[in-house]
Protein backbone atom coordinates (compact mmCIF):
# COMPACT_ATOMS: atom_id res chain seq x y z
CA UNK A 1 0.00 0.00 0.00
CA UNK A 2 1.42 3.38 -0.91
CA UNK A 3 0.22 6.81 -0.03
CA UNK A 4 0.91 10.51 -0.06
CA UNK A 5 0.56 13.19 2.61
CA UNK A 6 -2.48 12.35 4.69
CA UNK A 7 -2.90 8.97 3.01
CA UNK A 8 -5.54 6.63 4.34
CA UNK A 9 -4.27 3.06 4.19
CA UNK A 10 -6.54 0.08 3.70
CA UNK A 11 -6.97 -2.18 6.67
CA UNK A 12 -5.78 -5.77 6.62
CA UNK A 13 -3.47 -7.98 8.65
CA UNK A 14 -0.38 -6.67 6.77
CA UNK A 15 0.14 -3.10 5.51
CA UNK A 16 3.16 -1.60 3.79
CA UNK A 17 3.83 2.13 3.84
CA UNK A 18 5.96 3.70 1.11
CA UNK A 19 7.91 6.59 2.70
CA UNK A 20 8.82 7.86 -0.77
CA UNK A 21 5.13 8.56 -1.43
CA UNK A 22 4.40 10.65 1.66
CA UNK A 23 5.01 11.26 5.34
CA UNK A 24 1.63 10.78 7.03
CA UNK A 25 -0.20 7.45 6.95
CA UNK A 26 -3.60 6.90 8.59
CA UNK A 27 -5.06 3.54 9.59
CA UNK A 28 -8.63 3.12 10.84
CA UNK A 29 -9.06 -0.23 12.57
CA UNK A 30 -12.02 -2.55 12.17
CA UNK A 31 -13.36 -5.42 14.22
CA UNK A 32 -12.48 -7.87 11.43
CA UNK A 33 -8.71 -7.70 12.15
CA UNK A 34 -7.46 -7.60 15.75
CA UNK A 35 -3.73 -7.29 14.97
CA UNK A 36 -2.03 -5.72 11.99
CA UNK A 37 1.61 -5.70 10.95
CA UNK A 38 3.03 -2.55 9.38
CA UNK A 39 6.10 -2.70 7.15
CA UNK A 40 7.98 0.04 5.30
CA UNK A 41 8.86 -0.57 1.66
CA UNK A 42 12.28 1.12 2.16
CA UNK A 43 14.45 2.22 5.11
CA UNK A 44 14.29 5.86 4.09
CA UNK A 45 16.96 8.49 3.74
CA UNK A 46 18.87 9.69 6.80
CA UNK A 47 16.64 12.11 8.73
CA UNK A 48 13.48 11.29 6.76
CA UNK A 49 10.40 11.45 8.99
CA UNK A 50 7.05 9.69 8.80
CA UNK A 51 4.03 9.40 11.07
CA UNK A 52 1.47 6.63 11.43
CA UNK A 53 -1.93 7.66 12.85
CA UNK A 54 -4.13 4.85 14.10
CA UNK A 55 -7.83 5.50 14.70
CA UNK A 56 -9.23 2.64 16.77
CA UNK A 57 -12.78 1.51 16.18
CA UNK A 58 -15.31 1.62 19.01
CA UNK A 59 -15.55 -2.14 19.49
CA UNK A 60 -12.21 -2.70 21.20
CA UNK A 61 -8.50 -2.05 21.34
CA UNK A 62 -6.50 -3.19 18.33
CA UNK A 63 -2.80 -4.02 18.20
CA UNK A 64 -0.43 -2.60 15.59
CA UNK A 65 2.98 -4.26 15.25
CA UNK A 66 5.80 -2.48 13.40
CA UNK A 67 7.91 -5.01 11.50
CA UNK A 68 10.30 -4.72 8.57
CA UNK A 69 12.36 -1.52 8.51
CA UNK A 70 11.05 -0.22 11.87
CA UNK A 71 12.52 -0.15 15.34
CA UNK A 72 9.51 0.35 17.59
CA UNK A 73 7.35 -1.37 20.15
CA UNK A 74 3.85 -2.41 19.16
CA UNK A 75 0.90 -0.14 19.89
CA UNK A 76 -2.26 -1.33 21.59
CA UNK A 77 -4.76 1.43 21.07
CA UNK A 78 -7.72 2.54 23.12
CA UNK A 79 -11.21 1.90 21.74
CA UNK A 80 -12.59 4.89 19.80
CA UNK A 81 -9.42 6.95 20.34
CA UNK A 82 -6.48 8.00 18.18
CA UNK A 83 -2.81 7.03 18.53
CA UNK A 84 0.12 8.58 16.64
CA UNK A 85 3.63 7.11 16.27
CA UNK A 86 6.44 9.21 14.76
CA UNK A 87 9.61 7.85 13.15
CA UNK A 88 12.92 9.18 11.83
CA UNK A 89 15.16 7.16 9.54
CA UNK A 90 18.78 6.53 10.44
CA UNK A 91 19.28 5.17 6.87
CA UNK A 92 19.07 1.60 8.23
CA UNK A 93 15.61 1.56 9.84
CA UNK A 94 12.84 3.95 10.88
CA UNK A 95 13.40 4.58 14.60
CA UNK A 96 10.47 5.54 16.81
CA UNK A 97 10.93 9.09 18.09
CA UNK A 98 7.57 9.77 19.75
CA UNK A 99 4.15 8.28 20.44
CA UNK A 100 0.83 9.52 21.71
CA UNK A 101 -1.74 6.92 22.74
CA UNK A 102 -5.45 7.42 23.35
CA UNK A 103 -6.24 11.00 22.41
Amino acid sequence: VTGGPGSVLGYSSVLTVDPNKGHLFTITTTSSVATINVNASVVGQYGQQIQVMIQNDGNGSRKVVFNQNFRAQSVTGVASLLSVVSFTSNASVFVETARTIGV
